[in-house]
């Protein structure tokens, strides 16, 4: 949640992890998290074997927050990514070439 610690308001990132902890085949999951620290989303989900795609560039026009994240777990590999500026949203376009993992 925007202004509030992620680590109180966790709980629906939990269940979220527990559906995405019965997949068995690759499994990735993106959007717009609203955390604004997002450093402790991202240790939530490195807690059950999923990375973020980049946890670096802004990704919201209103406030410097990189609140938009595409996880993926250890069956796919990262090829590339980029965080394109676009004039149809507040949120700028987090895209991501993933292969399967060798």
């Amino acid at each position: 949640m925007l202004k509030a610690s992620s680590k109180v308001h966790s709980e629906q990132r939990r269940l979220v992890l527990e559906q995405l902890n019965k997949s068995r085949i690759p499994t990735l999951l993106g959007g717009d998290f609203n955390v604004s620290n997002h450093v402790t989303l991202v240790e939530q989900f490195a807690q059950e074997g999923y990375r973020s795609v980049q946890t670096k560039e802004v990704t919201w026009r209103r406030m410097p927050y990189v609140l938009d994240h595409i996880f993926f777990d250890r069956q796919l590999q990262l090829v590339s990514h980029a965080v394109v500026p676009t004039l149809s949203s507040d949120h700028h376009l987090l895209v991501a070439d993933m292969a399967f993992a060798q």
